[in-house]
């Protein structure tokens, strides 16, 4: 089969926009051949960064809040801070944190360091006292386990009729 022709009329020359031009002997197009320069945006899309927050601030937050009489009056306080409620209970957690630990160094006499970023002391005294209170424990029962081995050894040199040196030795063998 043969394509159809196309029924409608081409326009005339005259009427096209390109055509309709200048009268002059060099016309110039109504459509440039060089692009089109766009100016960037001025705009500066910023890298989103979290805030950090002090610690006497979270504190005085968290008792502007607790004195609240309604639930109106918390919400103002985390408008005019620009907070979410979110972050209410973010800091208490890192409250009790710090004065747990800031407690736990009082009663061991340790004078407590500043608190980090995170909210936590560089070390976590509760943690490392527990570590050092179970490797204590397992000391002592390796030093007990020493101990009966060595009055077990006595006795059976004892009965052997062996004699043994007062004087002590060095791990080398070695008299002191």
């Amino acid at each position: 089969m043969a394509a159809a022709p196309l029924t409608a009329p081409a326009a005339p020359l005259a009427a096209t926009p390109l055509a309709a031009g200048p009268t002059h002997s060099n016309p110039t197009p109504l459509i440039s051949a060089q692009p089109l320069v766009c100016a960037p945006d001025p705009e500066v899309v910023s890298k989103a960064t979290r805030r950090h927050y002090s610690l006497p601030y979270k504190r005085a937050i968290i008792a502007e809040v607790e004195a609240c009489q309604s639930s109106g009056d918390i919400g103002a306080i985390l408008r005019r801070e620009g907070l979410y409620y979110s972050a209410l209970r973010n800091f208490r957690q890192q409250l009790a944190r710090v004065d747990t630990a800031h407690n736990s160094a009082k009663q061991l006499g340790v004078t407590a360091t500043r608190p980090g970023r995170n909210g936590r002391l560089p070390q976590d005294l509760a943690a490392q006292v527990a570590k050092l209170e179970r490797e204590k424990k397992r000391l002592e029962r390796k030093l007990q386990q020493a101990q009966t081995v060595i009055a077990v050894q006595k006795k059976l040199s004892e009965m052997l009729g062996m004699v043994m040196d007062a004087t002590p030795l060095d791990l080398d063998g070695e008299d002191l």
